[in-house]
């Protein structure tokens, strides 16, 4: 990966739980400033009290109480990845030996409409076999959240 081509690319994935990409965390769909230099506030995250406890880096000064996360893109070196700094300026020379940095688990969600309100549900991924989606989709419709969560957490 060479940094000073202007290019971040990450292989795409199909995982429940995720990093996000360079390209990600600057896609406007997704709610971010579309520039890599932004300060962007969407960016902009604090950490847990657990993740501090475990040494997660806090800023002080500016940007007080935010912290850097990484991204699952590499860096233009090897011992580099891309990072979000705590003023939501996305950076691809975070050292990977630094363990400083917080981790923003992403999952990829959908809306569906229903005429109680919006509820969501997770994007399928090819994992379900399809009549495990069509019952799903069915307890769905009908209101069984209960059911169909269990149906889900099956498969």
């Amino acid at each position: 990966m060479n940094g000073y081509e202007g290019k971040y690319d990450s292989q795409s994935t199909n995982d429940k739980v995720f990093l996000l990409s360079y390209d990600e965390a600057m896609n406007s769909a997704f709610g971010f400033d579309a520039n890599q230099f932004a300060f962007d506030d969407a960016r902009q995250l604090q950490g847990s009290d657990y993740a501090k406890c475990q040494g997660l880096n806090v800023a002080t000064a500016a940007y007080s109480g935010n912290s850097y996360w990484w991204l699952r893109t590499a860096g233009y070196r090897t011992n580099f990845t891309c990072a979000v700094n705590t003023d939501g300026y996305m950076y691809y020379y975070a050292g990977v030996n630094n363990a400083a940095g917080g981790v923003i688990p992403a999952l990829k969600l959908q809306t569906l409409k229903t005429d109680t309100g919006t509820d969501w549900k997770y994007e399928e991924f090819d994992q379900y076999k399809e009549s495990q989606k069509d019952a799903a989709d069915k307890l769905a419709a009908d209101g069984d959240s209960e059911a169909c969560a269990a149906l889900i957490s099956a498969a």
